[in-house]
């Protein structure tokens, strides 16, 4: 009897089951069945269960999806599912074309800002109807940019200086000297402008004077600020995100490796998200201080900014922004991390 009680557990043996976590319909799964196998089923998304076999594709709708399969042996007993998940990436929408060499990307509200790096033109995206509604020209070479209600602040990394820009009369107001090279900039909530700068400072603007008020030393040349979670985050070129303590102008906490040249921060309800000029984007845990999702980029990553529940990454050797995918068809802030990047990593991500 015992022999028998064996071969009977042996025969519920579940296949080993192999599907790339994110590709394009149909989807593609390889299924390996173990000895003794007469068939497979598959269910998929929950629905009843059919015939498969070991090289099978199946044609989804974009979104998250399910595969469950079963191997049923002789005289009808059938194993537990072994599921897999798959998410199928929606066709990219039109890309948007800003000329020049895109580079800094901020949003508030409805719109994205873009600088246009030696073209000298910030140019102004309506991120609902994906179009350009205006295009100012600062002059310079245009590195970050930093949007607020009652201004838009644009590094001119070659002229040691931020422009002020008027978002309702798209007129250049002030230039603040800081010398150096000027690069990444961020807009706090009370109106102050954080610049980094490849001196190895982040500055300070008060909106009110128009000129900088604070000067903090950093471990690296900095790249972008990110003013988030009480603290002001900074990417650096060596590869790492510190943060600043505005009330005390001074480091707190651990330096967080990531990637060669951290370029571009922006906040979501996931963690924070980078861009990295060696070509990768990657979402930080600001909590635990580490890197929780890691992607490469078809290129060098520059600016990258949130807007309309999508992540907006920009890539300095192209001349548009792309749209990657839309995934999820559930509320972004449910979905695990992964849900938010695909393997055409160059854009716009839409969990």
């Amino acid at each position: 009897m015992f022999p028998f009680l064996l071969a009977l557990i042996a025969v519920a043996q579940p296949p080993a089951v192999h599907a790339a976590q994110i590709q394009s319909s149909p989807v593609l799964v390889r299924i390996a069945p173990h000895k003794g196998t007469r068939r497979l089923s598959c269910s998929l998304d929950g629905a009843r269960a059919r015939s498969c076999k070991k090289r099978s594709r199946f044609g989804f709708e974009p979104g998250r999806h399910t595969i469950a399969v079963r191997a049923v042996y002789a005289h009808g007993r059938t194993s537990r599912p072994r599921v897999v998940v798959v998410v199928v990436p929606a066709p990219a929408p039109p890309a948007v074309h800003v000329g020049g060499a895109p580079v800094g990307i901020a949003a508030v509200g409805n719109a994205v800002w873009v600088s246009g790096g030696t073209s000298g033109d910030v140019s102004r995206i309506d991120a609902a109807s994906r179009t350009v509604t205006e295009v100012v020209h600062v002059g310079g070479d245009l590195g970050g940019i930093g949007a607020g209600p009652g201004a838009v602040w644009v590094s001119d990394f070659g002229g040691g200086s931020v422009a002020r820009i008027d978002p309702t009369s798209g007129a250049v107001t002030a230039r603040v000297p800081l010398g150096g090279q000027p690069t990444g900039v961020a807009v706090a909530d009370g109106g102050s402008a954080w610049v980094g700068n490849l001196a190895g400072v982040v500055s300070r603007i008060d909106p009110k004077t128009n000129s900088a008020d604070a000067a903090i030393q950093l471990p690296s040349g900095a790249s972008m600020p990110l003013v988030a979670r009480g603290l002001v985050w900074v990417g650096l070129q060596d590869g790492s995100v510190v943060s600043v303590d505005p009330a005390t102008n001074k480091l707190a906490g651990a330096a967080i490796a990531v990637d060669q040249d951290v370029d571009a921060l922006a906040d979501s309800p996931q963690g924070i998200w980078v861009s990295t000029f060696g070509g990768s984007v990657a979402l930080l845990d600001p909590t635990v201080r580490r890197v929780t999702v890691k992607r490469k980029l078809p290129g060098r990553g520059s600016g990258i900014a949130v807007a309309g529940g999508s992540v907006w990454a920009s890539n300095s050797l192209m001349t548009t922004f792309r749209s990657a995918s839309v995934l999820i068809g559930s509320n972004w802030p449910g979905e695990p991390p992964m849900a938010a990047l695909a393997a055409q990593a160059c854009g716009l991500f839409s969990p």
